[in-house]
């Protein structure tokens, strides 16, 4: 994965906690909150190569199920920015999650966002997928 410029593996994740490994060497291993490395502006899951995030052992450990990491990623993003009301990797607040906005208006706004996308899904059904992310440390297999 891509974060702070350089490139890590991830190493392990124990709720909301991720280990990370820089790939150069140059640092020692580092814990951060799954919340904060997801939410930061250079973010990125890399493809490819022996040590790539996105490679099928690496979602093995993350409770990820095969052929499913892009809804489980959409579902994280929508989990994160209901829950803090900033998208991952988003400076601006979208309609309806502005500073001020409770959870249940949030949610109300991401039902009403999916549902025009096509998609239909409660604020209530959101509200209980949230609890259960929370509850499972933020774990993104959880959202979806």
């Amino acid at each position: 994965m891509r974060w702070q410029e350089r490139e890590w593996e991830v190493v392990e994740w124990q709720g909301s906690q991720v280990t990370l490994v820089p790939q150069d060497d140059e640092e020692a291993p580092r814990a951060v909150a799954y919340r904060w490395l997801v939410g930061a502006e250079d973010f990125a899951v890399l493809s490819g190569g022996a040590a790539s995030a996105a490679d099928d052992a690496a979602f093995d450990g993350w409770g990820r199920q095969k052929g499913r990491e892009e809804e489980v990623a959409r579902w994280q993003a929508q989990m994160v920015e209901i829950d803090t009301g900033l998208a991952p990797g988003r400076s601006e607040h979208a309609r309806g999650f502005w500073p001020g906005t409770t959870l249940a208006q949030r949610c109300a706004a991401m039902s009403a966002r999916l549902a025009a996308e096509g998609i239909r899904c409660s604020a209530h059904t959101l509200a209980d997928k949230r609890r259960r992310w929370k509850a499972a440390g933020e774990n993104p297999a959880c959202g979806a």
